[in-house]
């Protein structure tokens, strides 16, 4: 618009009043005083009839101003814009041509020096909003507070629906469920995994994912939701499930898996949920998920081994004299640069954590010399003595002998478990290629239990002592048994002649003690029903009988014919000498990338064939994708948003983890889809059109 002279702002001078003021103040903004100081100070009212005037000055007249509005906002960014006083402050604020980039919607009238919502306007004009939703700020009289423009709830921020942003995301949610659902009920089977967390308002979460696999034998790990539980107990846990189940519309007897914890809420066996589920369908076995069941192994494996243990008590306690003290951790940077150590720093134990056990000890060989200056220095500077007592602790155990080899053990032995820990994670992996691999870290450690094995790793340990400056090795003092524990004639004892035998034994005990628990932890009831399936697959593809696998299989599962798989099963053999050009040493890991790249005639050739590779591939080695809804839930729900309900909560997590699901959502046909809901949005919005 253009402005009006000068006359015509003195004659609108009462409406520009009218815009800018609601009620004279009660104190006056500045206190004038004439620059010599002999005037006397002036009355509010003269001062605010003085401010009053000046504004008139800068704006031009709007008596018959009517705001018509382009098909585009206005949104000038060269232009000079006003800058005035706000309150008490002695600086001048203005319009900032930025916020254009942040608020698409803003529209700028020079006119009034004011900005209006330019959707709400052309809304407005056409009739599409009620008289009780109108904005009379943004829509009618214009918002010119540029103090309160970027306040939270306030200015610019205040234009949000909420109400409306909710059911976006509630439909979005229901949109991906619905869409993974689809792709579930096309393969038929399925398994389930849960298990239970706490979030930051200490609220107990059951996390529910299903795992299914695709006619290509693609597997696919889904998070389906995360439910709040008032108990935990196995029929509250069980009854959560079943609902969820029931509103997927997804069957129980399609169900031929699951994986939990081993909790005995839900492992039980007379009422727990893995029971509870296996009385409704008797092919819905149970697996104790292998991630857990490894850590189970490793935890006895140390405990079991007095040395061992020792040694992560005080491992634990060096990450907790480091880690929680940024004072000493910065100390121990200052000193790895000063020696030049091209090492990693300390890695954290943590008791609970499935890896970085074995990276946590060899951390510490890697940076003894600078943890004893480190403690060395901290005893100097630390006044407080229950802090001195546990440094001198740890400073009189780390030179010790008995430290730097079960340390070196530790990290010998547990570089195995974490690495087999790392494998089992992977959402591909199957129970039977979990157990396969299992085995194969089983005869590792057997192998490194060899006298041969012994020499080696013990001149290795004897030449880290001599670099590091550690005590020579000792005999424990002669400890005689208990008579209680005495078996045969009394003092028959057998003490180690030197400390080099003595060591021996811990060595041997170790490797027994963590393969015997590894093996104990890894039989499971279930697993002998299931591995049926993968010997009836190996027995076919090398040629052998496979008669009495085909008869259980086909008594456990009923949904697959016998008829037709007994004659598909002998093609088996000839196929895999065609595409693996060796059927000798096939294993299932083999078999599966066989079908998977066979061509659809080949795969409807063996239709029943793949049935059973679907039903082995089916059952999930770990629960990790319930792990990692645990961090994504850390992620989504921190302290800011502890009081989120529950439902939003789900809906966001689902749309958080499901990122590339929701990437490929057709975005008009969601619109059209929230807008059919509702007739309001339809009248306003119409359809979208692709």
């Amino acid at each position: 618009m253009s402005g009006k002279s000068s006359n015509e702002a003195k004659q609108t001078g009462p409406r520009i009043t009218k815009w800018f003021t609601v009620k004279k103040p009660q104190q006056s903004v500045h206190r004038l005083q004439d620059k010599a100081g002999d005037e006397p100070e002036k009355s509010d009212d003269a001062i605010y009839s003085a401010e009053t005037a000046k504004l008139q000055e800068t704006l031009p007249s709007t008596q018959s101003l009517e705001r018509t509005f382009s098909q585009e906002p206005n949104q000038p960014r060269n232009f000079q814009f006003p800058a005035r006083v706000f309150g008490n402050q002695d600086f001048k604020r203005s319009f900032q041509s930025s916020w254009f980039d942040k608020f698409k919607w803003l529209h700028y009238e020079e006119a009034s020096d004011s900005a209006f919502c330019f959707t709400c306007f052309k809304a407005a004009e056409k009739g599409m909003i009620t008289s009780s939703k109108l904005e009379d700020t943004f829509i009618k009289t214009g918002f010119s507070n540029w103090k309160k423009a970027l306040e939270k709830d306030k200015g610019f921020y205040n234009m949000k629906v909420p109400s409306v942003t909710k059911k976006q995301l509630k439909d979005n949610g229901i949109t991906g469920l619905r869409d993974i659902v689809n792709d579930i009920k096309g393969s038929d089977i399925y398994s389930i995994m849960a298990d239970e967390t706490a979030d930051v308002s200490n609220t107990e979460q059951l996390v529910l994912c299903l795992r299914w696999v695709t006619d290509e034998l693609t597997v696919h790990e889904d998070f389906i939701g995360m439910h709040p539980l008032n108990n935990t107990s196995a029929d509250h846990i069980t009854s959560i499930i079943k609902d969820v189940l029931l509103r997927l519309n997804l069957h129980i007897k399609n169900a031929r898996g699951q994986c939990y914890d081993g909790a005995s809420a839900m492992s039980g066996t007379k009422s727990g949920v893995a029971t509870q589920f296996k009385a409704l369908n008797q092919k819905c076995l149970y697996t104790h998920c292998y991630g857990h069941a490894l850590n189970l192994a490793v935890c006895d494996s140390v405990k079991s081994v007095g040395c061992l243990k020792e040694v992560f008590e005080t491992a634990f306690e060096i990450c907790k004299l480091i880690k929680k003290s940024p004072k000493r951790d910065s100390k121990l940077d200052e000193i790895r640069k000063e020696t030049k150590n091209e090492h990693g720093g300390i890695r954290t134990l943590c008791p609970t954590r499935w890896t970085v056990r074995g990276q946590s000890l060899n951390s510490l060989l890697q940076n003894f010399k600078e943890l004893m200056q480190l403690w060395s220095w901290s005893l100097d500077h630390i006044q407080d003595t229950e802090m001195k007592t546990r440094i001198n602790g740890v400073k009189s155990v780390m030179p010790t002998f008995k430290f730097l080899f079960g340390a070196s053990l530790g990290a010998m032995i547990l570089r195995q478990t974490d690495n087999l820990s790392r494998t089992l994670q992977d959402p591909k992996l199957s129970a039977a290629e979990g157990q396969s691999v299992a085995k194969d870290v089983v005869k590792t450690l057997r192998k490194d239990r060899r006298d041969e094995s012994f020499e080696f790793f013990w001149e290795q340990v004897l030449q880290r002592k001599e670099a590091l400056g550690v005590e020579d090795p000792k005999l424990p003092r002669k400890r005689k048994c208990p008579a209680r524990l005495e078996e045969g004639n009394a003092g028959t004892h057998h003490f180690p002649s030197t400390p080099k035998d003595h060591y021996r034994c811990i060595f041997f005990e170790a490797f027994d003690v963590v393969t015997t628990c590894i093996q104990s932890r890894f039989e499971q009831p279930d697993y002998q029903k299931y591995t049926m399936l993968q010997e009836l697959l190996l027995n076919a593809a090398k040629g052998c009988p496979f008669q009495k696998q085909l008869e259980e299989v086909c008594q456990l599962y009923d949904e697959l014919d016998r008829f037709t798989l007994e004659a598909q099963l002998p093609i088996v053999q000839p196929t895999a000498k065609a595409l693996l050009m060796s059927a000798v040493d096939i294993t299932v890991h083999d078999l599966v990338k066989m079908f998977q790249r066979m061509t659809y005639a080949r795969r409807s050739l063996l239709s029943e064939v793949i049935k059973v590779a679907q039903l082995l591939l089916v059952m999930p080695a770990t629960n990790a994708v319930s792990e990692r809804s645990f961090s994504a839930l850390k992620r989504v729900k921190t302290y800011l948003r502890s009081t989120t309900t529950d439902s939003r909560m789900n809906n966001l997590m689902v749309l958080h983890i499901h990122t590339v699901r929701v990437d490929k959502f057709n975005l008009i046909e969601v619109a059209n889809e929230f807008f059919e809901k509702n007739d309001r949005r339809r009248c306003m919005f119409g359809k979208f059109k692709p």
